[in-house]
Order: structure tokens, then C-alpha cells, then sequence
């Protein structure tokens, strides 16, 4: 019976998950927060890797390849004096940069270098991002964004960019999920991934998303939201969500899929699917 369930959910998933977007291209960008090696495995199919500055030593210890490795490169210099280890001939690329003038540090600049001591089978490249009026997840969003054509579609997944001691970072990349919105992105999918959950920010929009009964959801204002979802233990009918006033926290799925519409902006916190948890 297990068996059978899991297959009408790895059904499910892919036609009602919030993470399988039609893309031209898809990216998991790797921010430099607490690792998670399972999320990252779970994330990598079929996805161009963008590693956040020391965030690629963590990969590389782990031996997993990646397409580019971004960022002004401080923390990955500090990150390899540290760990003993040269990720990617990442002492090359530092040495090369550190011979060749900083941009304007007002101007958002990718400057590619791909070192020359490499020999992997899918070279690997260095983009220094200088500029310190954007965040590294900043940086690869906006990177991302760059690689993709006139009229492509861009899904990105960002992993490993909550929790830490960094509670600001935390907070910040929440609010990143709002800056970069549908209105203003229309053909960019943006989804922060964690060991159990998938968070995202709608805007006038609704969505729906296969999961397990029972488990947990949360919806809250971001800043404030209409909301309508009536497959939830607690359902919600055109509910008016505002932070620090009201929210719909500790919720449960009563009954899969689960649309959720929202009239306004809303941060919604749903499991992850059936499918990732495979």
C-alpha cells in the first residue's frame, strides 16, 4: 500500500509541485549558509550549479562538480586557508584577481575567469562579482538572470541560505524572494529549499502544490494578503493576513493537491514534495 501511495504522489508532484516549472533554464544557486548535503543531492538534476563564494568548498569536499563559483571571493579565500583544500584551482583565479583592478563599486560587474590548470571534463568558471552593494544572493540571482535569452523562462532554487548565526542573512533572503517578484519578473520562478520545506512569495497569484496529509504548512502576510485555501486542517476563506497582526501558522494539509490564492503579497512555507523526498 505504501508503495502505491508514494507512486500517486510522485504522480501528483509533477504535474501540481511547485518546483517543476516548464523552464528554459534552471538553476540551484548554493549559498554559503549551514550545508546540507541531502538538499543539494536532492536539487542537482538537471539544474545549472552556481556555488556563492565559500560555499564551493563545501561542494568540492563533497566532490560535487559546478558550473560557475561567484562572488568577490573573500570568503572562499578564507574558506581555503582554513580548510587546507584548493576547490577548482580556486588559488589561481584568487591570484589572477587580485592583479587586476576592482570595478566600480557602485556597478553591478561579472568578470569571468576560467583558471588554466583545470582538467575536469566540464570546465568550471570563476565570476568575481566585487561589487559590496549587493548581496552574494543578490549577485546570483542576477547572474542567473543575465544567462538566460530574451523571453526564456528562469527557475531558480536557492538552498543552504537560511540559518546559521546569521540571522539578518536569514531575514534578508526572505525579503530577496519578495524583491524579485512576478510583477517585475514575470519568467523567473524563485524558490528557497530546505531539508522539509519549499518557501515562496506570491503576489496576486495563485498556486498549487501536491503533499503528504498532515503535514505542516504556514502562510503569513508579507506584508499583507487576502487569502483563500480550503484544503488546509484550519481552511482559509479570503482570510486577511498582515505581519505582526495575523498569520496562518502550524497548518496541516487535510487534503492533496492544495491550491492557495492570494490577493495581495504572502510568503507561503509548504513541505516539500513527494517527489523530492524520493
Amino acid at each position: 500500500m505504501y508503495r502505491i501511495l508514494k507512486m500517486v504522489f510522485l504522480i501528483l508532484s509533477v504535474f501540481f509541485c511547485s518546483d517543476f516549472v516548464s523552464a528554459n533554464q534552471k538553476f540551484l544557486i548554493v549559498a554559503n549558509g549551514p550545508f546540507d548535503l541531502r538538499v543539494v543531492k536532492d536539487c542537482l538534476k538537471d539544474r545549472t550549479v552556481v556555488a556563492l563564494d565559500g560555499a564551493a568548498v563545501k561542494l568540492y569536499k563533497h566532490q560535487i562538480n559546478v558550473n560557475y563559483v561567484l562572488g568577490d571571493f573573500d570568503s572562499l579565500t578564507e574558506a581555503c586557508k582554513k580548510a587546507g583544500v584548493n576547490p577548482y584551482n580556486a588559488t589561481e583565479v584568487i591570484a589572477y584577481f587580485k592583479n587586476q583592478k576592482k570595478p566600480d563599486d557602485s556597478v553591478l560587474v561579472f568578470e569571468h575567469y576560467t583558471p588554466k590548470t583545470q582538467k575536469p571534463a566540464r570546465p568550471i568558471v570563476f565570476v568575481r562579482t566585487y561589487s559590496q552593494n549587493y548581496t552574494d544572493l543578490d549577485k546570483g540571482i542576477q547572474f542567473c538572470l543575465n544567462q538566460a535569452k530574451a523571453g526564456e523562462t528562469v527557475d531558480i532554487q536557492l538552498v543552504c541560505a537560511l540559518g546559521g548565526n546569521r540571522t539578518d542573512h536569514s531575514l534578508g533572503n526572505f525579503a530577496i524572494l519578495r524583491r524579485y517578484n512576478k510583477k517585475q519578473y514575470p519568467n523567473l520562478s524563485l524558490t528557497i529549499v530546505t531539508s522539509e520545506e519549499n518557501i515562496k512569495f506570491l503576489q496576486d497569484e495563485t498556486m498549487t502544490f501536491a503533499s503528504f496529509i498532515g503535514e505542516k504548512c504556514g502562510i503569513f502576510g508579507f506584508p499583507e494578503a487576502k487569502v483563500d485555501c480550503q484544503e488546509l486542517r484550519w481552511p482559509l476563506t479570503d482570510m486577511h493576513l498582515k505581519v505582526g497582526y495575523s498569520d496562518s501558522s502550524c497548518n496541516e494539509v487535510k487534503s492533496s493537491p492544495v491550491t492557495i490564492s492570494v490577493k495581495g503579497e504572502a510568503l507561503i512555507i509548504m513541505p516539500r514534495t513527494a517527489r523530492n523526498r524520493a
